[in-house]
């Protein structure tokens, strides 16, 4: 893994400014939910473009079609691995719904079961994230590989990628955190970091995405040198 090149590749684009710009302007809007499939397909494509070795690999922001079904795909094959993430916050908010429907000691009863209740169900989710964090690499590169989200759901594959290149994918992990807990500084300055933040993000995830098309390169070629197309 070429951790410094994933951190400064992007600058060797003449137009990295531009696009960083508009990637930020459209993490802003975000909220909206459909501007964040565009950028989730931008981030395919500098996996793509990372893995086919591509000289200047930050794309342009153009091709808006493509960005959005990519992007779209991506994002619901996230929402399927996270239904037990919803299924559990759901239950820890129902869990409070006796204690205010009651009154008195039976009252104060169920909320300090709910706490307890969300304090075992907070540990079960941060478990299953932690999971989830070590194949999300393998989901974007089986997608960008194979272009279907059925691809997404060959479990066997998701886990031999993982696998086979467990250590690439802890080190992305550790390398995205703490840089991460770096840039999460901006916050400190009071609106201008704010907007920053949002930049700081974008630039988060270019790095976030090379290291992944790194290890897709990886596989390709062992691909390539074998001369099959699995994992």
């Amino acid at each position: 893994m070429d951790i410094s090149k994933a951190l400064t590749f992007f600058l060797k684009d003449d137009r990295w400014l531009v696009k960083l710009l508009v990637g930020t302007i459209i993490l802003f809007f975000s909220f909206l939910i459909i501007p964040s499939f565009f950028f989730i397909g931008y981030m395919v494509e500098l996996v793509r473009n990372v893995m086919d070795d591509v000289d200047y690999p930050l794309p342009e922001w153009d091709n808006w079609g493509q960005l959005f079904k990519e992007g779209f795909a991506l994002f619901l094959v996230g929402l399927v691995y996270t239904i037990p993430v919803w299924l559990l916050m759901c239950c820890s908010l129902l869990l409070f719904i006796p204690g205010a429907a009651l009154e008195g000691e039976l009252s104060n009863a169920f909320v300090g079961m709910g706490i307890v209740a969300i304090m075992a169900l907070t540990c079960l989710m941060t478990l299953f994230l932690a999971a989830y964090a070590l194949i999300s690499p393998a989901l974007t590169i089986q997608y960008t590989r194979e272009e279907e989200i059925a691809a997404c759901f060959r479990l066997n594959e998701i886990a031999a990628i993982t696998r086979n290149h467990i250590g690439d994918v802890l080190l992305s992990l550790v390398v995205i955190f703490g840089l991460s807990m770096v840039l999460s500084l901006v916050f400190i300055v009071p609106i201008l970091g704010w907007f920053v933040a949002f930049g700081a993000s974008v630039y988060l995830s270019f790095v976030m995405s090379h290291l992944y098309g790194q290890i897709g390169a990886k596989i390709e070629g062992n691909a390539r040198d074998s001369g099959i197309t699995g994992v």
